[in-house]
């Protein structure tokens, strides 16, 4: 079986999505139909009764039968309330059935828009997927549920008040059917522009959920390019749609007030008004004017109030939310025979030539954000040796330190492999050495000068971050490449895309006039252009935190040798034994301590842990790059207060 039809969930349309949720319902809508009739029959004749009650019981001196019939009416009264008892399991079963079937439909076409990399989110996945599990599909089951119940009674309340007033008096029809159906039609005419204002509700909620979890995924890149402003801005911008869209629905509710009195109040009026003239004449008895009162104020009123107030709001919610889930669906199908799903995760693999690009519906605001600031900035010289002192940070007061008094010497031109297991303080290493997070304690300098000391801009300019999760935005592949250097040198840009091996993926792209849509890209395709665009920088110092990791061994090993020729200082949080025998030293953070070493010394047969004093001893650096180059000696020396290794360059 194929995953296509592995993960089918057929119909993609809101009336055949709905359908298909409730296939073996039928027992649950049998049972819903006949206690409604038997819920409707009570309220067909309760104002034949309390006509006849007054006519030929209380006026014509006969109070026995009038308290007799109100008796009887008392009775049907409660054998209707059985029968809406007996309603609510029935439609419990119905819209259990629906929420299964459309749980089962959002997953499916979540996993297939992810496996085709054509879903709107970050790294290949839909945020809005938990917004439509978790809101839309449990606003389906409730609205659902509370529609069901609320239209059957608006239903059994429209057509007992119509029929009981036809059985007191064709007359009756006359006074309050022309206004009624006035009503209903005018409420259908208002249906279509309520559902566009209900659909940019649902569409605003799926906005903000998209926008919020892209700024949580590129946080790091957020705080590291000072773009924190811009991204509230953006924030901002969803959630004032989302309070215009709500607000546009609400002023919807005078014209509905409206609608229910020209249905429901107007023919009370009418009724009251010609009925001493109608009585008089003889065409309505007292008891049928208080009969056809009663089916307007406990039938028809009530009923349309609902319709228009309750039954409206909802039919609208479900119609427009099922009518999202669907499209999900559609957009994945229109996405697989298009031929813009994204490539494999295999380097080499590139996407089709894609066709001209239509004109952005975006507003202006939406496009601008993802611009780069086109201007340079002056950066003074800044050496790229790095010091650091008594580092030391933990994520919480009451929490143990991830780096504890760690000395760390780094020189210009060296090249350091940072290994260790998850949770052992590598990222966090980087974070702080790159000056996105402050110390609890010790400090980081570069060249001679305080990072924390360093303007944004010189920081930003003089140390590069690479993180695991590549960074794009939609945009051009040049805008894309030169995001770190504006007004890049064209050949220099094509160096930097060669040494890392991006060559062909450029070309694949279009060239670098070539549009990047980062959701229809694979992890190693971004992480190249990423790498790419880190090394075109100024940058005299390199962090890699496993920017390669999605890329297969041979084309790690060029994006390493490419920096490395680059000069400058590379430091590269390693997941492969291949790249920690590449550098010039491996530091290994385990957690509990810090060990420094060449490669072949820590992969010995039964490595011996770093003592005081104990140092490697120089040697010298075979490279092609380096060759010749002495190397000063890492050393390891107990840290303060026992607190662990340390680790230093000694001069």
């Amino acid at each position: 079986m194929s995953g296509r039809t592995a993960l089918s969930t057929g119909p993609t349309t809101p009336v055949a999505l709905l359908r298909a949720g409730m296939r073996g319902t039928r027992p649950a809508w049998v049972g819903l139909l006949w206690f409604s009739v038997c819920e409707g029959v009570p309220a067909v004749v309760t104002g034949r009764l309390v006509a006849t009650a007054l006519d030929d019981g209380f006026l014509a001196d006969r109070p026995g039968l009038g308290v007799a019939l109100l008796g009887a009416l008392l009775v049907l009264a409660l054998c209707g309330a059985l029968a809406t008892r007996q309603i609510v399991p029935r439609v419990a079963r119905i819209a259990e059935a629906l929420r299964d079937h459309l749980v089962r439909h959002v997953v499916a076409a979540t996993l297939r828009s992810a496996v085709a990399g054509t879903a709107p989110g970050h790294d290949g996945g839909d945020a809005a997927a938990v917004a439509r599990l978790t809101g839309q599909v449990e606003s389906v089951r409730l609205t659902g549920a509370a529609l069901l119940r609320t239209a059957r009674g608006v239903a059994v309340g429209l057509v007992a008040g119509v029929a009981g007033l036809a059985l007191l008096s064709p007359v009756l029809l006359a006074l309050v059917v022309p206004p009624l159906v006035a009503a209903l039609l005018l409420f259908g005419l208002l249906l279509r522009p309520l559902a566009r204002r209900q659909r940019r509700t649902v569409l605003a909620e799926e906005a903000i959920a998209t926008e919020t979890a892209g700024v949580l995924f590129g946080l790091r890149d957020v705080l590291a390019c000072q773009a924190g402003d811009r991204a509230a801005d953006v924030l901002h911008e969803r959630i004032d749609e989302q309070v215009a869209a709500t607000r546009a629905l609400g002023r919807a509710t005078v014209v509905r007030i409206l609608i229910v009195a020209l249905g429901a109040q107007v023919p009370l009026a009418a009724l009251l008004l010609a009925g001493p003239l109608l009585v008089g004449n003889g065409v309505l008895t007292a008891g049928e004017l208080v009969g056809a009162t009663s089916y307007l104020l406990v039938s028809l009123g009530p009923a349309l109030s609902s319709l228009v107030h309750v039954v409206g709001s909802m039919a609208l919610q479900l119609f427009v939310t099922v009518r999202r889930l669907a499209e999900i669906d559609a957009t994945t199908d229109g996405a697989r025979t298009d031929g813009t799903a994204a490539a494999g995760s295999e380097r080499g693999t590139v996407p089709a030539p894609r066709p001209p690009a239509r004109p952005s519906t975006e507003p202006a605001w939406a496009r601008r954000r993802h611009v780069p600031v086109r201007r340079l900035i002056p950066v003074p010289p800044v050496q790229a040796g790095v010091r650091a002192r008594g580092l030391t940070f933990a994520y919480g007061p009451h929490s143990a330190p991830v780096v504890e008094d760690l000395d760390l010497d780094l020189a210009d031109g060296e090249h350091l492999a940072v290994v260790g297991p998850s949770g052992g303080g590598k990222s966090t290493l980087t974070l702080l050495l790159a000056g996105l997070l402050p110390p609890a304690a010790g400090e980081v300098w570069l060249g001679g000068m305080p990072v924390a000391a360093l303007h944004p801009r010189v920081r930003h300019a003089a140390i590069t971050l690479v993180p695991q999760q590549a960074y794009l935005f939609q945009g051009s592949v040049e805008e894309n490449l030169g995001y770190l250097t504006p007004f890049a040198d064209p050949a220099a840009m094509h160096r930097s895309v060669r040494a890392v091996g991006a060559e062909e993926l450029v070309e694949g792209l279009g060239g670098y006039r070539g549009t990047v849509v980062p959701a229809t890209l694979s992890s190693g395709q971004r992480q190249l252009l990423a790498l790419a665009r880190a090394h075109l920088s100024r940058a005299r110092f390199c962090i890699l935190d496993e920017a390669c990791c999605h890329l297969d061994p041979a084309a790690e090993q060029v994006a390493e040798q490419a920096f490395r020729e680059r000069g400058g200082t590379l430091l590269v949080v390693a997941h492969r034994t291949g790249s920690a025998a590449r550098a010039d030293r491996v530091l290994v953070l385990d957690g509990a301590r810090a060990r420094v070493g060449t490669y072949a010394d820590l992969a010995g047969p039964a490595p011996v842990p770093a003592r005081v004093g104990v140092r490697t001893e120089p040697r010298t650096q075979v490279g092609a790059n380096r060759a010749g180059e002495r190397l000063s000696p890492l050393v390891v020396t107990h840290g303060r207060d026992g607190g662990g290794d340390r680790v230093g360059l000694v001069h």
